[in-house]
């Protein structure tokens, strides 16, 4: 039996992100850059299953080269699951507490948030264990 897992990069354009006007240092043309969000997302089977690790960067408009500024350090990126599996999960896990809330009061409506906040909490925990697996298995300690 085969196991095929690996890493997928994703690269996409921070919406509101930073603008700026500089001389690129590969192709020496002054153009502008622009502040892109650069996510690892693990897969399992050629299926995304989750954001491990995301980062800022300034991508030169001229030629694409992307550069890790002293601005783009300061600023820690969320991973963002979204279109992997762990985001589907967090999605039905977020509209199921959002239903319950809409539409149950009290004792119950209180019951099922508490029920989300479970589901939410599960899910947060099988990722952390998932991600400690991965890291094991590149050779890296767990943080």
């Amino acid at each position: 039996m085969f196991l095929v897992f690996g890493d997928k990069h994703r690269t996409e354009p921070h919406p509101g992100g930073l603008c700026c006007v500089r001389n690129c240092p590969k192709c020496g043309a002054h153009t502008t850059f622009r502040e892109h969000v650069i996510s690892k997302q693990f897969r399992l089977y050629f299926v995304s299953m989750f954001t491990h690790d995301s980062h800022h960067v300034l991508a030169c408009d001229a030629c694409g080269t992307m550069f890790v500024t002293d601005e783009m350090k300061a600023r820690r990126a969320e991973n963002d699951h979204h279109g992997t599996v762990l985001g589907a999960l967090q999605d039905v896990a977020r509209k199921t507490k959002a239903a319950a809330q809409g539409a149950l009061g009290g004792d119950l409506g209180q019951a099922a948030q508490q029920t989300g906040k479970a589901v939410g909490d599960a899910v947060d925990a099988a990722q952390k264990r998932v991600g400690g697996l991965i890291e094991r298995l590149r050779g890296k300690p767990d943080e």
